[in-house]
């Protein structure tokens, strides 16, 4: 099931990518859609190792054994990698595109969630 929400997220936020790239190459805002599709993308690398940790968590507890962290660090640290990213080049990229794309796969895991419900 995790699976299935994550590969849909995974297809939603590849068109929203893909757009925001269109955005990138052939408008005049090209820091606000390239820092979109970083944070997007960063987000999306995060739902999915969160997603991974669950499953692999979910199934150490099924076999009695203590489960894993769910990556918490990891992601604070990859979300501090891109804010040092966009403070070293904020002549390339954009404080607020990069927080709203990396708040975009959370965004469209909630709005899934009630359309599907799942």
């Amino acid at each position: 099931m995790i699976d299935r929400i994550i590969k849909r997220i995974q297809k939603q936020s590849s068109v929203l990518m893909v757009g925001y790239a269109v955005g990138w190459i052939l408008t005049s805002y090209e820091a606000w859609f390239f820092s979109l599709l970083i944070g997007t993308a960063t987000g999306l690398y995060s739902i999915r190792l969160l997603a991974r940790r669950v499953i692999k968590a979910g199934e150490a507890m099924a076999e009695g054994r203590r489960p894993p962290s769910l990556g918490t660090m990891i992601r604070f640290a990859l979300v501090a990698a891109v804010a040092l990213f966009v403070s070293r080049y904020p002549q390339h990229l954009s404080v607020m595109p990069v927080v709203i794309g990396l708040a975009t796969p959370y965004i469209l895991l909630v709005a899934n969630h009630f359309l599907h419900n799942d």
